[in-house]
């Protein structure tokens, strides 16, 4: 068990590493002056952040929100670069000095999704930071916002926030967990990226617009991390409970087919 938890430390020090931890803070801070919001007059830190990890709400015409499309796919690079190069690290050759720990393949790969999981928490973290440093760095330092919902109940704006970044943080161990099983499969660095990207992006251009597809609005789960695409803050809008459930809901079922999958990889036989 020692041995495991040790493991278990030494796999989130490797996915939350100085580099990672830099490039996180600096992009977010970067991100927030790519939003119009962050140069308006009078507008709040929580303003500000929840412009950042909010996504953007559905459009008519996509073309006025390219922007917002941008940087939301660009944040959510951060995600992707903790956990794919600590993977890479792995099937590089690393393994074979650290699968000595576990038992099996199979409790080696589930510590990794472990360890991704508590990482995608330090990264949504590191964005909060990032984007309260851009905002003030743009003079944007007054707090206590007041915001309304769809339904017309006004509460302050951190805790919309928080429900952003929890809507954000199930997106990201969503897509991780997904990045992580077709990264086992195939053992490529480059497919599991972009097993991570393109459904972001396909389902960012086919999908924005609610007057084409309101359906879609509902059964995206890629729209589910957005909270102004919530019933929230849009109409049509998805139930906040049922997004977190299927997020989640799809990033256990990607866990446990990678510890089922990995009793078949020759993990150790894997060359750079």
């Amino acid at each position: 068990m020692r041995k495991t938890w040790s493991a278990l430390r030494c796999s989130i020090g490797r996915m939350l590493s100085w580099k990672t931890i830099v490039f996180t803070v600096l992009s977010a801070a970067l991100y927030v002056t790519l939003l119009p919001y962050v140069h308006q007059e009078g507008a709040s830190i929580e303003e500000v952040l929840l412009t950042l990890v909010g996504g953007f709400e559905y459009e008519e015409i996509i073309a006025f929100k390219l922007d917002e499309l941008f940087v939301w796919t660009l944040l959510l690079m951060s995600y992707l670069r903790c956990v794919s190069i600590a993977m890479q690290e792995e099937y590089d050759g690393r393994c074979k000095d650290t699968l000595y720990r576990f038992s099996s393949y199979q409790s080696w790969y589930m510590n990794q999704a472990i360890a991704a999981s508590v990482a995608c928490a330090g990264i949504t973290l590191l964005i909060v930071i990032g984007a309260v440093t851009g905002a003030l760095l743009w003079g944007r330092g007054q707090f206590g916002a007041i915001m309304a919902t769809m339904e017309g109940f006004y509460a302050p704006a951190w805790q919309h926030c928080l429900i952003a970044l929890g809507l954000l943080l199930c997106n990201a161990l969503m897509l991780t967990q997904w990045q992580m099983l077709v990264h086992l499969v195939t053992g490529h660095v480059v497919t599991a990226a972009a097993a991570f990207l393109l459904p972001i992006v396909a389902s960012l251009y086919a999908c924005s617009n609610a007057y084409l597809h309101p359906i879609s609005v509902q059964y995206n789960p890629i729209n589910w991390g957005m909270y102004m695409r919530s019933n929230y803050m849009s109409d049509p809008g998805f139930p906040i409970l049922r997004a977190v459930i299927g997020q989640l809901g799809i990033a256990a079922v990607c866990a446990w087919m990678g510890g089922l999958l990995a009793r078949k990889v020759n993990l150790a036989g894997r060359h750079p």
